[in-house]
């Protein structure tokens, strides 16, 4: 919203929620129709797409500009479905809705957004309006606002903050340790210290337990941002989705790895992003699998790693590649005169 008021356009949001299980279909529809802006950004419904299509091809009779954003790919979306612990019966009849309206979500918009390469099944069509953007971020919202922790140390300190999931892969982190741990000697120790819970955490719990690695992974909970910005001054490295490939994806475009970008600290991801191309020097990419030799080599190595980076430079790459302007202008919003 920032970024588009930067370009010269007065922009509003509208968060339309879930009454219970019921999407307030009437209200979104209402909104868009009634909506006095030219450019709409519409982030997609998933398998209530279908139920949308005659009203944003009623806004595009109005002379409404369309951008559909789809933050993961319905190819993605689809398993993520089936995955859910709702009735299977539920799930099947979701993935079956969403995989049978396929491409045909896409036909009222004028650009649509993805952020990961989508399936050749979604993409029939759209291909030609189609743009691949990565996440893009308010710099004028945030300062560098992490003094680098010293090197060489004792404990090499890793930090993680997400919505615990599996496609987090914060257990390749974890059985990295116990590898790193169980083979002496070691220069140092390696610590990990988890911040925020989801569905994943109690796995990751009963893993750290089972490895006999209380003493060196940590799990915080919820923190409030200054606590977080204290444990990424802190800390050495952050580590990102290292599991993407779970979930069939070999790219993203994760706003975790935006906000590292933004303290200034280097991070481990896996896979693509489109916004670190060529991949630079303080992301520290490993495998799309769930191995974890390229993980502990990290550890090994560290060191060396640390000479090449200068945080400075994470801060100035957030400047120049990561600014929501710069994604707004990229995906076709012209800039006002």
């Amino acid at each position: 919203m920032a970024s588009a008021h930067q370009l010269g356009y007065s922009s509003r949001n509208l968060i339309c929620s879930y009454n219970g299980k019921e999407l307030r279909y009437r209200n979104i529809a209402k909104e868009i129709l009634a909506a006095r802006e030219k450019y709409l950004f519409v982030r997609t419904f998933l398998e209530f797409n279908v139920l949308f299509l005659p009203i944003l091809l009623a806004a595009r009779i109005q002379g409404k500009f369309i951008f559909f954003d789809v933050p993961t790919p319905h190819t993605v979306a689809e398993r993520e479905i089936l995955r859910q612990q709702s009735p299977l019966h539920q799930r099947i009849l979701r993935f079956l809705l969403l995989r049978a309206t396929g491409p045909l979500s896409f036909l009222p918009a004028n650009i649509v957004i993805q952020h990961a390469k989508e399936s050749r099944w979604h993409s029939i069509g759209n291909k030609h309006k189609t743009r691949l953007l990565g996440h893009g971020i308010d710099l004028q919202t945030f300062r560098q606002y992490r003094t680098p922790s010293p090197w060489p140390a004792r404990t090499l300190r890793l930090v993680g903050v997400a919505n615990v999931s599996f496609w987090h892969g914060y257990d390749r982190v974890v059985r990295a340790i116990h590898d790193w741990v169980s083979t002496e000697p070691r220069p140092y120790f390696v610590s990990f210290t988890i911040i925020g819970r989801g569905r994943e955490s109690d796995n990751l719990m009963r893993l750290v337990t089972h490895l006999n690695l209380t003493q060196f992974v940590f799990f915080t909970g919820q923190l409030e941002k200054p606590a977080i910005l204290e444990h990424y001054c802190n800390s050495h490295l952050a580590v990102g989705s290292i599991g993407i490939h779970r979930k069939g994806l070999t790219m993203s475009a994760e706003l975790k790895a935006r906000e590292y970008c933004l303290a200034g600290i280097p991070f481990i991801a896996s896979g693509d992003d489109p916004d670190f191309d060529p991949n630079p020097a303080f992301r520290l990419t490993v495998s799309l699998t769930d191995d974890i030799d390229d993980i502990t080599k990290i550890f090994e190595t560290f060191g060396q790693i640390r000479e090449s980076i200068n945080d400075s430079e994470i801060w100035e790459f957030a400047k120049r590649h990561l600014c929501a302007k710069h994604h707004l202008r990229t995906a076709g919003l012209p800039e006002l005169p």
